[in-house]
């Protein structure tokens, strides 16, 4: 008779764990020095009170064992969580990372058999983690069901203290989940930690290097994991350290915090990168300050929310929407960057074409994937042309009507749920949805610019360092080119490259001759004695 050669290794205690598990699961022992959990403790309370109750409700039932759902962002400290619950058990813990498991088939219950068997011998739970690829395809997701009931029944009936610790960044039904009949199961979520909780978070990152005022700062801006706030400062010290210093500035702390968030938004979204400030905004003084404002909102909203325990009297629509009503080229997606660079926040316009689809329910389901997403990068989504998504609902006729009419509402409820910063543009204010517009925490209006207006554009488009002819009047081209900023950035661009394709500094000749090639494209007559006496 040959020993199995675990059983040689568990009897001569040469080996940890089963050797043919490497690299699909790792082991803590009951006594093992864990790192202590930063922020959680009621949340750690309510999961060893939730195995314990579980145990004693199923006692005397043969077979019945507790499955804990534990769900939560990336960085929450899930599996930290269920190590300090297993030490609390006094039981060893084995976590599975599902993602390098057999897809299917004889290997897959080969490696679910020596899992099980690990398991019962040394007395250890169960934590299984990214298993989401196991049953993604529909053809191998039935045999995968199979094959785990099978082994966690095996568990549930030889295991002495038999738990499962199922993590998923979202809840799962329990049909989701390959559970036997005997699986006692729990849901726990694991939320993000509040800003008093975050702050104490970057306080032990950044191990007394930062200034007080900033680090409020930083847990008040990012709604942050204790993993993605650790991640940030250890980059942070990295980018630090490459320019030879030994603490890190705001922009070095802005870029470590974007390496934390790995985001879909840019298959639903396109990224803008903001470069343009306040001096370049041409807008009426009240529509001027209800943007400054909205940056105050949104930067105090822990202040008000938390400290000040508005939260509590309010609990939703604590983020902040906002709609930009205006003509064309008025400046509302360059007001939306100004925002984006005040507040040191990445930019996602949203590209409507790849959220609506033709497809019963593919809409809403878009809608809810960039809205988390957006919620778990903190970035601003702005919505151009806004109307043809969020306009007037429409009198039922047919289905079609329908269902728009619930993406409609769907959409209404999400903005007003959104924790983050949604900006919302239209160019007819008339054609939204009176409901829509009632959410609406800001609405700023971009009127079309007077000839001062116009004037301090065409000013603010001219670089320092671009050659300007002497005689070039800028007031006259304000009074007789009557357009949008938008229309004036072509027209000061295209003179610019006339100029440099002649040798000469920007001047009348390449401003009017630029402005006549506008109007055509926007169809509009010019007539010659519109430009004399420079025409």
């Amino acid at each position: 008779m040959k020993l199995d050669q675990r059983i040689i290794s568990l009897l001569l205690e040469t080996e940890r764990m089963d050797s043919r598990l490497s690299g699909v699961a790792s082991r803590t022992d009951e006594k093992e020095a864990l790192e202590p959990l930063l922020v959680g403790a009621q949340l750690q309370r309510a999961l060893l009170q939730a195995v314990r109750s579980c145990r004693d409700l199923e006692t005397g039932q043969s077979g019945y064992f507790p499955v804990i759902q534990l769900t939560g962002p990336a960085g929450g400290g899930k599996k930290l969580h269920v190590k300090h619950v297993s030490h609390a058990l006094g039981q060893p813990l084995l976590i599975i990372h599902g993602q390098r498991l057999p897809a299917a088939g004889e290997a897959l219950r080969e490696k679910l058999r020596l899992l099980v068997r690990e398991a019962i011998i040394t007395g250890a739970a169960l934590a299984f983690e990214n298993t989401d690829a196991l049953w993604a395809e529909e053809s191998q997701a039935a045999e995968s069901f199979k094959a785990f009931r099978a082994a966690l029944s095996e568990y549930a009936a030889e295991g002495k203290s038999p738990v499962v610790f199922w993590l998923n960044r979202e809840a799962k039904r329990r049909e989701q989940l390959p559970l036997p009949e005997t699986a006692a199961m729990l849901d726990i979520a694991l939320p993000y930690p509040a800003a008093v909780e975050r702050l104490f978070v970057w306080k032990q990152a950044a191990n007394g290097k930062l200034a007080d005022d900033l680090q409020s700062e930083l847990a008040d801006k990012y709604k942050f994991t204790p993993g993605q706030i650790q991640g940030t400062m250890r980059q942070a010290f990295r980018l630090a350290a490459m320019r030879g210093g030994d603490v890190p500035h705001t922009g070095e702390l802005a870029e470590a915090s974007r390496t934390q968030v790995q985001t879909r938004l840019s298959e639903l979204a396109d990224k803008l990168t903001p470069v343009r400030g306040w001096d370049d905004l041409v807008l009426p003084d009240d529509s001027f300050a209800q943007l400054k404002e909205a940056c105050a909102r949104f930067r105090y909203g822990e202040t008000v929310y938390g400290r000040w325990g508005f939260g509590r009297k309010l609990p939703y629509g604590r983020g902040l929407s906002m709609l930009f009503a205006g003509p064309p080229g008025t400046g509302k997606t360059m007001a939306a960057e100004v925002m984006a660079k005040e507040l040191g926040i990445e930019l996602y316009r949203i590209d409507l074409s790849r959220i609506v689809s033709k497809y019963i329910g593919e809409t809403e389901k878009n809608l809810r994937e960039m809205f988390a997403e957006a919620e778990n990068s903190g970035s601003i989504l702005f919505f151009d042309e806004a109307d043809s998504l969020f306009g007037k609902r429409t009198e039922v006729k047919d289905s079609h009507d329908r269902y728009a009419n619930m993406e409609a509402a769907y959409l209404l409820q999400r903005i007003e749920a959104f924790d983050g910063v949604s900006i919302l543009a239209t160019n007819l204010q008339q054609n939204m949805d009176e409901a829509f517009l009632r959410r609406m925490q800001v609405i700023v209006q971009f009127p079309f610019p007077d000839a001062e207006g116009r004037e301090r554009i065409f000013r603010g488009l001219l670089p320092e360092e671009a050659p300007v002819d002497a005689e070039l009047d800028l007031p006259f081209l304000a009074e007789r080119i009557d357009v949008a900023g938008g229309h004036i950035k072509n027209i000061v661009l295209s003179a610019a490259f006339l100029a440099a394709g002649e040798g000469r500094p920007i001047g009348m000749v390449q401003m009017i001759r630029a402005a006549q090639q506008e109007f055509k494209k926007m169809g509009k007559i010019v007539v010659r004695e519109q430009f004399e006496p420079y025409a």
